[in-house]
């Protein structure tokens, strides 16, 4: 390195500027005065040590305050896509249902939302509360939903890190949704008030195909419905067993000891009940099929209090399809065609 940028360096940082004259002095000293003034140099190096750790310490507190800040802006953000509901949507019922929809980015995406959103256009006096698992929310999502004509709550928030599911290993390893889930839930407390919003809860994955008279059966909810579920828990279905009304039991193969073994899908829960349980909530560290039971374990006591419907629970009207993964094993031949790759195409 040449000389005059070596001297520019020092002048740039004081503290080695102040180093390197100590050492100059350190020649003409005898040994003890030496030692001393290394000693002294130390001394006043951990002194800036502290000093510098005590600024970094408080920037860092400022950073933090910052980044919420922009947060919470964007949380006001979110909630301005809010659209009014149709009032003559609204006159036909009185009760508002609250669809809950996690959704991620992947090649299927809109085609599951804008499937899912023309079940529910057919619905009077919905509230579709979509969350997207981003940090930010989407275009895509955000033009589905206006196209959609709905009322609608878009948010974002970013799965942690320990719930991501790791290469190789099985979907039902770590619960999904339940950061966009307990956002939902947040916003209703945040939005909503006890015995002045009557409306019902109801948690409708993307990728499921419903009955659009399932949302009108389940509309008058006390406390917490349920019915069965097409295709799921490698059964024809699976849910409660009724008889005039009454649960007597469960058609579940996988763990049937659990305090509610149903399906995500397959209940519904009163706004009123969510807003007076504050802290009820899905919690991650549930074992696997446990995620429906950790929220209704805070919200009733047993399936005693459970309201059952679809005849009995002996009519299927809401299928866990779940959309498979689309191979796209022919793109790199497109792409190596000049003029028929064209990245400008919504899919």
């Amino acid at each position: 390195m040449p000389t005059k940028t070596k001297l520019s360096m020092l002048n740039s940082h004081p503290y080695l500027h102040a180093f390197c004259y100590d050492l100059k002095l350190i020649g003409k000293q005898s040994d003890q005065e030496r030692l001393e003034t290394f000693e002294s140099t130390i001394q006043a190096i951990k002194r800036q040590k502290e000093v510098l750790l005590s600024s970094l310490a408080s920037k860092e507190r400022e950073l933090r305050k910052v980044k919420f800040e922009l947060l919470k802006q964007k949380w006001a953000q979110d909630e301005q896509h809010q659209r009014p509901i149709d009032d003559h949507k609204a006159n036909k019922s009185s009760i508002t249902i609250y669809v809950v929809t996690p959704t991620y980015a992947r090649l299927t995406q809109k085609a599951d939302l804008i499937r899912l959103s023309q079940t529910l256009q057919h619905v009077n006096n919905i509230h579709w509360i979509v969350i997207e698992d981003a940090n930010a929310t989407s275009k895509l999502v955000t033009n589905i939903l206006k196209r959609s004509k709905l009322a609608y709550t878009q948010l974002s928030i970013r799965t942690p890190a320990f719930l991501l599911r790791q290469r190789k290993e099985p979907k039902w390893k770590k619960p999904r949704g339940v950061a966009q889930r307990n956002r939902a839930l947040l916003w209703l407390r945040e939005h909503k008030q006890q015995k002045k919003s009557q409306g019902v809860v109801y948690f409708a994955d993307d990728d499921n195909t419903y009955d659009k008279e399932l949302f009108d059966k389940f509309r008058n909810t006390k406390r917490v419905s349920v019915w069965p579920v097409g295709l799921v828990g490698g059964l024809r279905f699976e849910g409660p067993r009724c008889s005039y009304g009454k649960i007597t039991g469960w058609r579940v193969v996988f763990d049937p000891n659990r305090p509610f073994p149903f399906d995500m899908a397959g209940f519904a829960v009163n706004l009123d009940l969510i807003l007076e349980n504050y802290k009820a909530h899905f919690s991650a560290s549930v074992a696997p099929g446990y995620l429906e039971s950790s929220l209704l374990s805070s919200l009733v006591k047993n399936k005693n209090e459970l309201e059952t419907l679809t005849d009995d629970c002996t009519t299927i009207m809401v299928w866990h399809t779940t959309t498979p993964r689309v191979a796209l094993n022919r793109e790199p031949f497109v792409k190596a065609i000049p003029g028929l790759d064209d990245n400008k195409v919504e899919v």
